[in-house]
Formats: C-alpha cells, structure tokens, sequence
C-alpha cells in the first residue's frame, strides 16, 4: 500500500513538469506576445554544438529565461502557429545580445552586436529583431544566444504594432537630443556671457548625457558605427561611467561639496572613481554587465541627493 501511494505521489509530481512544456503558440490575434513563458532552455556549456545536435538537445523550462554563464551558450526553443503573410510578425530579442541567430522554417538569420547593423535582418536602430517565418502549422524555431546579460526577452510583435512603437521611440529620442542640444548650447553662450567655469562642467555633463542617449537608442550603431561590429552593452558601459564622472565632477563644482562636508565629498570623488574604472574596463573590453551598473544607480543617487540636502542646508 505504502509502495503504491508512493508510486501515485511521484506520478502527480511529473504532473507539472508535463504541462509545462512548450506548446504551440498562436500569435494570430493579439499585437504584442510575451514568449519567455513557452520557451524552453538549453545550457551549451562548450559552445560548440550546431543545430542539428541542439535539437537532439535535453532542453528544460524555467518560469523566467535567465541566462546565467555568461561564457555559455544558449538555445532557446518554442513552438508558434498562426503567422501568416498577410499578417506578418517580428520576432525580438532584449537586452542586446552579442549574438543571436534564429533557426527557422528551414532558414537561418544572424543578428547581436557581433553583426554589423548594416548586415542585420531588421536593422532598427535599439532592437535585436527578425521576421517570424509564417507557419500554418505548429512550427518550432530556435534561437541561439551569446550574451554576458543574464536576462533576455523574447517578445513577437505584430509588424505593424512594431512600427508604431518604433515611430514613437524615435520621435521621444529626438525631443530629448534636441533638448540636451539646446542645453548644451546654452551653457557654453552662458560660458562666454559670464566667465564662469561651471557652465562649462554643465555642459561637459550634458553632453556625456547626449551621447550616452544616442548610443542607447542605437544612433551610433546606425549612423556612425554601421558596417562595424560595435558591442552595444560595452559602450553602454563605457558612457555610463564617462556620464557617471562628468555629473560628479559638475555637481562638486556647482555645491563646493569639499567646504561643507568632507565625508559626503569623499564618497562622490569614490563615485567618480568607480564610474571611471568600469568606463575604462569596458573601453579595454573587459565584460562588464550593465545590470550591475544600473544596480550601481541604487547608491550614487542617493548620495547625490544627501549631497544637495547637506549643502542647501549650509547655505
């Protein structure tokens, strides 16, 4: 009895674990589908496998798609149904990675930061993005995924809700580059009107900011960088940091932080270094993952903030 009860508790426990697996996909009627919960994962620790292996590959499936080694590499699996040519889907890929390439309907596509943006499928300035292949029928693809980011979205569009929401990406960047741009020249008319050298640590600040944006939305890549392979989460970095010690820089300018507390102004001058060291570790190409300098906002800003508090209440 105790040896049946016992069979009958670890057949409910697979239960899950079948219901689980990836089943067909229909992206036929809706704009936007989140692929993260049907995709399957496979860790390829040698980096060396091809596809014909990788579909013979014991894959599993996570709730979030975290890709932790970044010296792995990884597949991804999913099945979708309901693409068709009249309605044609992008298939995207977050988080930049350095390389992606997606096995489908018998073709492949290549894409990631280790393609230059003129050789790209889809070069659309920020996006990681191919055309889903239309599949009357359940149809399973593969993408094939380098990165040194732990977390990567797959997301289908439909093609034309992608082209709205690229249309309105691009007219938000313009507004801001156009404002930082006028900052920019305001500041250094100021400059010349008043002599003071603040105005010019303000303008350094604004333009480190300017070039930080553009290269986040992907203009360098588009404009300047087009037929060069140009690792976006590496000048990612490299401008974070360059903005990181810009802003510090200007804001002991602008609140004499080192007159009214010695401590706080350490730990800005502290800041500047760390933003300084991972801008020029990226710049040497040493793989630095921007989440961990994004977490870094956690610390900088509210001292930042402490800063202006303490130096208000000074005077």
């Amino acid at each position: 009895m105790k040896a049946l009860l016992a069979l009958l508790v670890a057949a409910a426990a697979l239960l899950p674990a079948a219901a689980r697996a990836s089943p067909p996909l229909d992206v036929g009627s809706q704009e936007i589908v989140d692929l993260a919960p049907y995709v399957d994962v496979y860790e390829d620790t040698s980096s060396a496998m091809d596809f014909a292996a990788a579909q013979r590959a014991p894959y599993v499936h996570e709730s979030r798609v975290v890709l932790g080694d970044r010296n792995a590499t990884y597949w991804l699996r999913f099945t979708y149904v309901g693409v068709r040519p009249v309605a044609p889907w992008v298939l995207t890929a977050g988080f930049r990675p350095y390389a992606v390439d997606l096995y489908a309907a018998g073709r492949v596509e290549r894409s990631g930061d280790a393609i230059p943006y003129a050789l790209r499928p889809l070069p659309v300035y920020n996006w990681i993005a191919f055309s889903l292949p239309p599949a009357a029928v359940p149809q399973t693809a593969y993408l094939r995924v380098q990165t040194i980011e732990p977390l990567v979205n797959v997301v289908a569009y439909s093609a034309e809700r992608f082209r709205r929401d690229v249309t309105r990406d691009t007219v938000v960047i313009a507004a801001l580059l156009a404002i930082l741009g006028t900052l920019v020249l305001s500041s250094i008319i100021l400059f010349f009107v008043m002599r003071d050298s603040l105005y010019l640590y303000y303008a350094g600040y604004i333009i480190a900011q300017l070039v930080y944006r553009a290269n986040d939305f992907g203009l360098l890549q588009a404009s300047v960088f087009a037929h060069a392979s140009f690792p976006y989460v590496r000048t990612e970095v490299f401008f974070d940091g360059v903005t990181l010690v810009a802003a510090t820089l200007f804001i002991r300018r602008f609140l004499r932080s080192q007159a009214h507390s010695r401590r706080l102004d350490r730990i800005n001058v502290a800041i500047a270094c760390i933003g300084a060291l991972y801008a020029l570790l990226a710049l040497a190409g040493v793989p630095v993952r921007y989440t961990l300098v994004q977490d870094f906002s956690f610390v900088y800003v509210p001292i930042w903030m402490a800063t202006g508090i303490v130096c208000w209440r000074k005077g």
